[in-house]
């Protein structure tokens, strides 16, 4: 759906926070939607880059709230 974000853009957010959230069919949708939506390999490897590192980041911050 067009708007104010283009649809890449839209497609390479989805894919960012369905690794957050570790949902595997999420991924392969977003990843195959976004490479559908323009989006480089270059784009795409840096998304999954920086995907991961907040991933780390949620799950850490996740785990240390649970313990307390």
């Amino acid at each position: 759906m067009a708007g104010a974000i283009d649809i890449k853009t839209k497609e390479i957010l989805g894919l960012v926070a369905s690794v957050v959230l570790r949902c595997d069919d999420c991924v392969k949708y977003h990843l195959e939607s976004s490479q559908e939506s323009g989006a480089t390999k270059d784009e795409v490897m840096e998304t999954l880059s920086i995907a991961t590192l907040v991933s780390r980041r949620y799950n850490c911050d996740s785990s240390s709230k649970k313990s307390q």
